[in-house]
């Protein structure tokens, strides 16, 4: 059932509202609000934990006790209607199952896929490409049998020159599918499949879709098999539902005729990611002044390149922020310790260990602080001598060489067979006399990486042995990193900051202000990554996102962002002429006016941008470029631009 909610109103308050007259109407006589069995899907997490929020104070206000629902975003859904969770790999052994099958396969199996040198290098690579690959292929419902299928229909000369390639995908996803049968497991692309030919496991869940516009096919035929449909929360006047279909994904035709003109709110043009960084500070000084508080503004920084900048940026402004999604644990100390280690582990001939390696291990700041190694004596060893890589024996006058090696070698020390254990040796070494302050910054970093590897560990424990076979040390330490790093850092809490966050949770902000930054192709909309294997035409025949179904995301995100903040709130965008590493987009000024020129009006025109503060905007005539239009910009992005850069001339001051 979809539930239309206008633009006119913030989303998630409606959506709080919506659920808890249901609980009334349903139990009017209860002291409780029950959502306990429901589950709630959002397009992201913060969007969870704001709602979550929501739904808390508003009880409280009803005089309601709050039983909570589940909240999960698309990506783990399948797991939570999974009907028997203990047979589904997790996502370590998936990655491990890959490994081994790449590890195992013939040489010839694997030219046909990956055309590159033969090494251990080279195979780890494959088999995380591998594992990417499958996890976005399976979500379509396909295999990679049926997606050469679907390749031959839409170019048929692939049928001559890629058959080779995708019939070697094919016997190695087929071998994955046996060692994880081998051990007791299924993938949870089989789980899906199995669950959607019966009746769902958990009849009783009754599944919300809140403002997801972008769900995979095999997710749909899940719950389609659940005894009671999902309700379906849009955001949108009843009038756009030709926008939707019936489980509320957008109609990517309708968004691309359907253009934001963009009539309330400001365009700014910044010469580079700096200078938008100093306008997105500009901008909320201003509001400030005006009496804005800054718990009431939110940046959505479609593009992560330059999210850093604009965080230490207004830092430096004395602006204080809050990240929405937290950091990765990967970029943490600890992860950094663990990459190292990898390095050096990566032994050459005669066991021999880099001298980079070694030296970025013991400069570590956490070696250093931890163990009391010094980087003095390494570096006049190497000026004196050059190595490549030094030897584990090393003796004569370089005895003190020696000596360290056989302490870094007896520290680095693994084997397969006691691995959580050698690793949790490490980090007792390391960290285990330090005393944490989980309110500090960098030892919350610390805190949260150090329980993200002890979570991964105990699973670790748990996998059956052939798991570990025919990996090297360094490339099992690779996949605990990989695993292990995506768990996030949250955010201290302030009182009064900035919120950052990314594009799609944007479209469920109900802050009273918003900045839009990294406005220009390829950012917003997003730009289509060059694949090997999953190309554009092929993901679109597939149902997955591509291009257009990208573009129809971002128009309707753009269109949620501006409606709903028509009547009392304020919309800002920043166009930099460059993006974040540097590289020229073109004049946004130019591009704009030649994108928004009307056939009416042959003549140039003069056009200003308004903002803030006293930095003098553009105000110069702009020639006629109608005779070369769209000859530069390829397929649909000029009109994602146009219909954004349209209202620029009724931007207000």
């Amino acid at each position: 059932m979809r539930i239309f909610l206008p633009w006119s109103e913030p989303f998630l308050p409606a959506v709080a509202n919506c659920l808890l007259d249901e609980c009334t109407q349903n139990s009017p006589a209860s002291f409780d609000a029950d959502l306990g069995g429901q589950v709630i899907v959002l397009r992201g997490r913060n969007a969870g934990r704001r709602l979550l929020a929501l739904l808390a104070a508003e009880a409280q206000r009803r005089g309601r006790a709050l039983i909570p629902p589940r909240m999960v975003t698309p990506g783990s859904l399948d797991s939570v209607l999974a009907g028997n969770k203990e047979k589904v790999a997790g996502r370590l052994l998936q990655r491990l199952a890959w490994a081994q099958v790449v590890t195992q396969s013939d040489q010839a199996t694997l030219h046909s896929v990956w055309a590159a040198p033969a090494g251990q290098e080279r195979t780890t690579a494959l088999g995380r490409f591998l594992d990417q690959v499958w996890r976005e292929l399976s979500t379509s419902g396909n295999d990679f049998s049926e997606a050469y299928r679907h390749l031959c229909q839409i170019a048929p000369e692939a049928s001559v020159h890629e058959e080779s390639r995708w019939t070697a995908l094919d016997h190695l996803c087929g071998a994955y599918r046996q060692c994880l049968k081998k051990w007791g497991k299924i993938d949870p692309a089989d789980s899906r499949r199995e669950q959607s030919s019966r009746t769902a496991a958990e009849s009783d869940v009754q599944v919300v879709l809140v403002g997801v516009v972008e769900l995979a096919p095999a997710l749909v035929a899940l719950l389609k098999e659940l005894p009671s449909q999902p309700r379906i929360f849009i955001h949108a006047p009843a009038s756009e539902a030709s926008g939707f279909d019936a489980w509320g994904r957008l109609v990517p035709g309708y968004w691309e005729r359907r253009p934001c003109h963009f009539e309330n709110g400001e365009i700014h043009v910044a010469s580079d990611a700096t200078d938008q960084a100093g306008r997105c500070a500009e901008l909320i000084q201003c509001w400030n002044q005006s009496g804005l508080p800054c718990a009431a503004i939110t940046l959505a920084i479609p593009e992560s390149g330059s999210l850093s900048l604009i965080e230490h940026h207004l830092r430096d402004h004395s602006i204080p922020v809050r990240l929405a999604e937290g950091r990765p644990v990967a970029h943490s100390m600890v992860f950094q310790l663990l990459a190292l280690w990898a390095e050096c582990l990566d032994l050459g001939p005669e066991s021999r260990m880099r001298y980079a390696a070694l030296a970025s291990l013991i400069r570590h700041p956490d070696v250093e602080k931890g163990l009391g190694y010094s980087a003095k004596k390494l570096d006049a060893y190497y000026n004196a001598h050059l190595p490549e890589r030094l030897d584990l024996r090393v003796d004569g006058d370089d005895r003190w060489i020696a000596d360290l090696l056989a302490r870094v070698g007896e520290l680095i020390r693994m084997e397969q067979e006691s691995f959580a254990e050698d690793v949790t040796r490490l980090l007792l070494k390391v960290y285990g006399e330090r005393r944490l302050n989980r309110h500090g910054p960098e030892d919350r970093a610390t805190i949260y990486a150090l329980e993200a590897i002890r979570g991964t560990l105990e699973e670790w424990k748990s996998l059956p042995r052939e798991a570990l076979r025919n990996c090297s040390p360094a490339d099992l330490l690779r996949v605990i990193i990989e695993t292990a790093g995506s768990t996030g850092i949250p955010s201290p809490e302030f009182p009064d900051a900035v919120e950052l966050a990314g594009w799609l949770e944007a479209a469920a902000d109900d802050s009273h202000a918003l900045i839009v930054t990294s406005v220009f192709e390829g950012s917003l909309p997003e730009g289509t990554s060059a694949e090997p294997l999953l190309h554009d035409a092929l993901r679109e025949r597939l149902g997955l996102p591509c291009r257009s179904t990208r573009f129809a995301r971002d128009q309707y995100t753009l269109w949620t962002v501006t409606e709903s903040r028509r009547a009392n709130g304020r919309v800002a965008l920043i166009a930099p002429r460059r993006n974040a590493t540097g590289r020229g987009i073109g004049h946004p000024v130019d591009r704009a006016l030649l994108l928004a020129e009307k056939k009416s009006e042959p003549h140039p025109r003069r056009q200003r941008f308004s903002g803030p503060g006293t930095r003098s905007r553009t105000d110069a005539p702009v020639p006629d470029f109608s005779a070369h239009l769209f000859s530069h910009l390829p397929g649909i992005a000029p009109a994602f631009l146009l219909q954004i850069y349209f209202g620029i001339g009724r931007c207000k001051r």
